[in-house]
């Protein structure tokens, strides 16, 4: 397969040219000795450069050979890039020294190890030139290669490729042989990747939902060893496989009818069967099918680059074998194996050449990392979740360290070792505090905080000179700021700025630092503002923000410290800069800053929130602003006309009588808590409308032509509500003084009238309703026929007389707490439910004076049926025998008379579709009706859920559950004298098919418990008289649940 330089490498020469050169410029000491070497090291990448410029193709690696040279080349380029930075650091230290010399004399030492001060760099010029002498050696060593010197000359011809059916040069080829020499330090990845291949868990957790092979992948750079491993796997696992172990490379652009082939030929190599080279695509996924779902086997895909070959028929082949078949692929790239539904193996392993590497799914942390510092020092990224303190001096390379989701409260003090670390990232993390060594992090770009633990930063993060990125969005736990991040002039991203009072002998952050900041982009949250005298007594007349340009969101959150006066300096010093697009200020007393009142600040804000501005009296007009929240402000009198805005929020603003100016674009309104409020003005273009708790709010606009949706809730001086045509949902909630609602809605679709006491009567016009909900209207006598209703629920409405008897679409009923009578019987067909014939579910609880009996012929499509503490409704088997359809009921003896019970044969043939089964017993012991569980529960053997609840006389539940073999759910609730769930000598009651009469047979209490140990879910409420066998408990688990007394 033909490998190309990876487009890394290439700008890795790019880059180390220009490093080399600008290290040629510098005019110090240290690079005196070095710079004849240097000179022509920069010749060779020069000419390097231009060689891969020239060429029509970037160089192709195609031999083992030119493999080996690739690495080699790319290993120089890394070693070279390493000794360059590491110098280039050194000079920066040398030149931060001279500045300032003072400050640097408190850190000095520590940079000994790799970093020594300027006047200690006699040595380390020599050794800058032995190093960079011998880079330039083993740069001619690989020129004078004869195949490297025809590779950088010569150009591989061209042949058309499609990424399907085109054609292409695979000449890299690879088998599983292993070699004379065995690979060694790969038996821990060998042993865990047969695991892999070999464990049912596995295979089911990797199983694709086209077949029943899995896949396993093992992923990672190129030339960390995957092919290797993966022929140490295929040699190990030949006794499982036996002859059905096949291996295949799979080049970078496979044409699918060739791999097929090839694949075909590894199958048939045993038999030297011939494969037919004119078979058709379908042909060959056809003969391949047959073969692999004759037996279980292994197929190696080797060196996977892309997918458009596997999607459709290649894949659908492969993954129809044998159950228990495994596909074990290596690829570079994790997509791949994502792609494939396969498991990913992170490859951990490392070689001499190693300079990436992923541990966050290695057990074994330290074991593995005590490996890898055997093999190389250099690696330059390194994932992990942890990683212990000792093995961070091995790696003085590294360039990007990954400890998100790290477990540990703090890092180790070796993390100061890092000197050429450009990303640290903590995020998730565990971490709690920094250690001072931080500060030696000079090259430092990024330190990702986000989402993690962290309390405090130190002073040291002031030393980070690099510093571009500081992620602190969100942390909760962050409460202390040294001094010192005022330093950071290059940072870009700093999504928290706490301003902190003194830390014993620290400084904390002063808000004065971030006047030099003027590289800071996006959004900044400016915290403590009013809890530290530091942001009363340190701002002067400095403006912080005004020209950082970058900054497009603002925040800036005050606190319970500092008088009006100080608070309103603060903020005048807080002036925001021109471009700003969001603003948030919370708790702030002070009055409103000068800069507020200027229109140029406004040009492109979009978003403002103000939370508990508690002086704050007026928002202007913004012409660009869009979003504007306020809440907690009691000075608010005044909110001005805003002809973009869309979207306005005010809570707890007291003092605002009206909503009167002009807001032609405004979408949403919701209006909370403000109690003064009685006057909103007409809004053309409103879509949406929450008004609450406004008790002098008397009316609502007229005029709100596109009003989709509107809520009032607790508006006591709210009397009526007009008609809005356009409107689709409306809630009305708590209006006492509310008698009336629009009679005319004809887009209404939801209608939630709940605790509204004067309201007599509904809409009557309402053709498109298709969700109504009244509950606690006292009110309330009838519900006009609304013909599109699918949802009708009446609850706690005393007077409730009469409700639609034409209900076309209805599919769910509830009526609960009401003297409704029912719908009168013998007037006409559609006085009966039979005018619902949508209608599936049907609930009544609490219903006195309710009748159904006589009024149902048949509901074929009822599926739910719940009838409780309705004694008038005396629901019985004649009823059920018209619900062939129905899957859940639920009855209590008040509102059933199921006597004399049917025989056995004819329970399953009155209640077929029945899957679940609610019993209530009689909660008055006054008056026990149904004393035991009725005879007749257990015919039902298709049941799937059983509740039973309420039921007072001494009995037992033994001897029953072989009559229920389909029962998943078992809930028993307030049994106080059931004794029993599994009885000994009992007997169950056993039905054949032509019997008409039960026979008994004898169930013991190993197979009583069995039948419940398959429950999904046994659930048991205050059944204190219940005692369960301990090896049912054992096999229930935690599908087992007990609350009350013990069962």
């Amino acid at each position: 397969m033909a490998i190309v330089i990876e487009a890394l490498a290439e700008k890795a020469i790019s880059s180390l040219l220009e490093a080399v050169t600008s290290l040629l410029r510098e005019k110090v000491d240290l690079i005196l000795n070095a710079k004849d070497e240097l000179k022509k090291l920069q010749r060779k990448l020069e000419r390097l450069e231009v060689s891969l410029k020239d060429v029509d193709h970037k160089p192709f690696f195609s031999s083992e050979r030119d493999r080996y040279l690739e690495g080699e080349l790319k290993d120089v380029f890394y070693d070279a890039q390493d000794i360059i930075e590491k110098y280039q650091t050194e000079i920066k230290i040398s030149k931060w020294e001279k500045d300032s010399l003072t400050s640097w004399n408190k850190v000095r030492k520590p940079w000994i190890t790799l970093c020594s001060c300027f006047k200690e760099h006699v040595h380390d010029s020599y050794k800058f030139s032995i190093e960079t002498k011998k880079i330039n050696e083993r740069l001619d060593a690989i020129k004078k290669d004869r195949e490297m010197v025809d590779l950088l000359k010569t150009t591989p011809s061209r042949r058309f490729e499609d990424p399907v059916h085109g054609e292409h040069d695979n000449s890299r080829e690879t088998t599983h042989h292993m070699g004379a020499q065995p690979p060694t330090g790969r038996e821990d990845d060998k042993r865990e990747t047969v695991k892999r291949l070999l464990s049912d868990e596995s295979a089911h957790s990797s199983m694709t939902k086209k077949g029943s092979v899995s896949i396993i992948s093992i992923v990672g750079k190129g030339g960390i060893g995957k092919t290797t491993l993966a022929k140490m796997v295929f040699s190990e696992i030949e006794q499982h496989f036996g002859e059905r172990r096949w291996w295949v490379c799979v080049s970078e652009r496979p044409n699918r009818e060739d791999l097929l082939q090839k694949i075909l030929k590894e199958v048939h190599k045993k038999s030297k069967e011939d494969i037919n080279s004119s078979l058709s695509l379908g042909e060959l996924c056809t003969q391949l099918r047959n073969e692999l779902s004759k037996e279980k086997f292994l197929l190696v895909l080797d060196d996977v680059w892309e997918l458009n070959w596997w999607e459709e028929e290649v894949g659908g082949t492969l993954m129809a074998g044998a159950m228990g078949s495994k596909i074990l692929i290596t690829s570079r790239k994790k997509d791949v194996s994502v792609g494939m539904g396969g498991e990913e193996y992170s490859h951990a392993s490392a070689s001499q050449r190693t300079r990436h590497m992923s541990l966050l799914r290695v057990n074994n942390v330290e074991e593995t990392m005590h490996n890898v510092t055997a093999t190389t020092h250099k690696l330059r990224t390194l994932l992990s979740k942890s990683i212990p303190s000792a093995y961070l001096t091995y790696f003085k390379w590294l360039r990007i360290l990954s400890l998100m989701e790290y477990r540990m409260e703090e890092l180790p003090n070796s993390i100061g070792d890092l000197a050429l670390l450009k990303y640290l990232d903590l995020s998730n993390s565990n971490v709690r505090r920094l250690p001072s060594s931080i500060g030696r992090l000079c090259n430092l770009q990024t330190l990702d905080l986000r989402h993690s633990c962290i309390e405090e930063l130190p002073k040291e993060m002031g030393e980070l000179c690099n510093l571009r990125y500081l992620g602190l969005k969100p942390t909760f736990c962050l409460k202390f700021i040294a001094e010192g991040l005022g330093k950071l002039t290059n940072l870009q991203t700093l999504h928290r700025f706490l301003v902190c009072d003194d830390k014993g002998d620290t400084n904390g952050c002063d808000i004065r630092e971030l006047k030099d900041l003027n590289k800071l982009k996006g959004g900044l949250s400016i915290e403590g503002l009013g809890g530290s005298r530091k942001a009363i007594d340190d701002v002067g007349n400095a403006q912080l923000l005004k020209e950082k340009h970058g900054i497009t969101s603002l925040e800036f959150s005050f606190g319970i410290i500092g008088g009006d006066d100080e608070q309103s300096g603060v903020m005048e010093a807080l002036e925001p800069p021109l471009g700003l697009e969001c603003l948030k200020i919370s708790y702030y007393k002070g009055q409103m800053p000068a800069w507020h009142l200027k229109a140029e600040y406004y040009t492109m804000l979009q978003t403002l929130v103000l939370e508990r501005c508690f002086l704050w009296e007026k928002i202007i007009s913004i012409a660009s602003l869009k979003v504007l929240h306020v809440t907690e402000c009691p000075e608010l009198c005044e909110i001005a006309g805003m002809s973009a805005l869309e979207s306005l929020g005010v809570n707890e603003c007291g003092s605002l009588e009206q909503l009167t100016h002009d807001m032609p674009a405004l979408k949403w309104l919701m209006v909370k808590c403000c109690s003064s409020l009685k006057t909103i003005s007409n809004m053309h273009a409103l879509l949406s409308l929450e008004v609450s708790w406004c008790g002098s709010l008397e009316q609502l606009p007229h005029d709100m032509p596109a009003l989709k949706s509107l809520k009032v809730e607790r508006c006591d001086s709210l009397k009526a509500l007009v008609n809005m045509h356009a409107l689709e949902s409306l809630e009305a909630k708590d209006c006492r003084s509310l008698k009336e609602l629009p009679h005319h809605m004809p887009a209404l679709e939801s209608l939630n009238v709940s605790y509204c006491g004067r309201l007599e009567q509904l809409p009557h016009h309402m053709p498109a309703l298709k969700s109504l909900k009244v509950e606690q209207c006292h009110m309330l006598k009838t519900v006009a026929n609304t013909p599109a209703l699918e949802s009708l629920k009446v609850s706690w409405c005393d007077k409730l007389e009469q409700l639609p008897h034409h209900m076309p679409a209805l599919k769910s009923l509830k009526v609960e707490g009401c003297n409704w009578e029912g719908w009168p019987a013998g007037r006409s067909e559609e006085t009966t439910l039979t005018s619902m014939p949508r209608l599936r579910e049907a609930n009544f609880m609490n219903c006195p004076k309710m009748q159904i009996e006589g009024l149902i012929d048949e509901l074929p499509g009822l599926q739910i049926l719940i009838v409780s503490e309705c004694p008038s409704a005396r629901l019985g088997w004649k009823l059920l025998q018209q619900l062939p359809n129905l899957i859940h009921l639920q009855l209590d003896p008040k509102s059933a008379v199921l006597v004399p019970s049917p025989l056995p044969s004819q329970v399953s043939t009155f209640l077929p579709s029945l899957k679940s089964l609610d019993l209530n017993g009689n909660r008055n012991v006054d008056k026990v009706e149904w004393g035991r569980v009725p005879e007749w529960v257990w015919n039902l053997s298709q049941l799937e859920k059983l509740g039973l609840r309420h039921f007072s006389e001494d009995f037992s539940l033994g001897g029953h559950w072989q009559c229920l073999p389909k029962l998943r759910e078992l809930s028993l609730w307030r049994l106080p004298n059931l004794k029993s769930l599994v009885d000994v000598n009992n007997v169950t009651m056993h039905q054949n098919e032509d019997d008409s009469v039960a026979k008994a047979s004898p169930m013991d209490a190993n197979e009583q418990i069995a039948c419940l140990s398959k429950l999904e879910k046994l659930e048991i409420f205050l059944c204190p008289s219940l005692r369960l066998p301990q090896e049912l408990r054992d096999h229930l688990g935690e599908r087992l649940s007990i609350r009350g007394r013990r069962g």
